[in-house]
């Protein structure tokens, strides 16, 4: 069980208060894999950055060597980074007996399916509303990339499992390097294949890391660490109190 003697999944709603709604949106807004990739999206659209990028990556290949190579990598990669989602939620601390292992999996996997299921929902709207065309002149699906948005989505989600799972402070820190890693490969993996714009690769980083971290605050009900200051009224005067919570 987890410190707080629940299990992970035990506590899986999907009506979170306002408060709790508030915060998880604040917290996944401001969280680095969110803001910064949007930030530089922004930057390389309205630059000549974003063209003058994808093109040397597509004619240069310099990680996989080659479109093909790359585009095969993206899936292989993507692929695995789903898997992982699976297997660290199984992987959770749930409790011993099956009474209660099961309904709290159950619950789990079923927010993390939902959660990629809604990212990959924004990301088709998003394609069909900004009709960018790709730089292989495919189709016009380019902005943002799904390859990215579920890569990061499902290497957030298992990032955060693995604050559940019990093993090492170093092998948590390999591990969430390695998701970090396969990624950002994901996603350079679509620009050296001549499937999407540097921008349309961080717009998907973006939207996958703020709907893990959104799912993880306001939905999974797990146990987090909170700092409150209270100005607490006294005989006339005020006090300032600081309270830490689990």
């Amino acid at each position: 069980m987890l410190e707080n003697g629940r299990g992970w999944g035990q506590d899986v709603s999907l009506l979170p208060s306002r408060r709790t709604f508030t915060h998880a949106t604040a917290e996944a807004l401001t969280d680095p894999w969110t803001w910064v990739p949007a930030t530089l999206a922004a930057v390389l659209v309205v630059t000549d950055w974003d063209e003058e990028i994808s093109d040397w990556a597509i004619e240069e290949t310099p990680v996989f060597g080659s479109n093909e190579s790359a585009s095969d990598a993206s899936d292989d990669l993507r692929a695995a980074l789903l898997g992982s989602a699976l297997v660290t939620s199984l992987a959770t601390d749930s409790g011993e007996r099956a009474s209660d292992w099961i309904p709290a999996k159950l619950k789990g996997v079923a927010l993390a399916g939902g959660t990629i299921w809604a990212t990959d929902t924004i990301t088709d709207v998003l394609k069909d509303e900004t009709e960018r065309m790709r730089p292989d002149g495919s189709n016009t699906r380019s902005f943002p990339s799904l390859h990215s948005s579920q890569a990061f989505v499902s290497a957030a989600w298992s990032a955060h499992n693995l604050d559940s799972i019990r093993m090492s402070p170093s092998a948590r820190t390999a591990a969430r390097a390695g998701l970090v890693g396969a990624a950002v490969l994901t996603g350079w993996a679509r620009v050296e294949a001549g499937a999407h714009y540097p921008a349309d690769v961080l717009a998907g980083v973006a939207l996958g890391n703020f709907m893990a971290h959104f799912a993880n605050e306001a939905l999974l009900g797990l146990p987090r660490d909170s700092v409150q200051w209270i100005v607490d009224p006294v005989a006339g005067d005020y006090g300032l109190m600081f309270s830490w919570q689990l």
